[in-house]
């Protein structure tokens, strides 16, 4: 996504969403390796709406250009 995009926008969010999935995947992690703390658990779930809010927001964009 990030080589094919010819705005700006479109790179400085696939750059956001690489680092909020990431993040995702760290916490994943972190609840299998530490038994789900109630904590990081909410975090993953944040972190997982934060990152469909992503999504949506690319694909919108992606969208109204075409």
């Amino acid at each position: 996504l990030y080589a094919a995009a010819s705005s700006s926008l479109i790179k400085k969010l696939s750059v956001l969403m690489v680092i909020v999935l990431g993040a995702q995947i760290i916490l994943g992690i972190s609840n299998v390796v530490y038994s789900l703390p109630i904590a990081v658990a909410v975090m993953h779930n944040i972190v997982a709406a934060f990152l469909m809010l992503v999504l949506v927001t690319i694909s919108y964009t992606l969208y109204r250009k075409t």
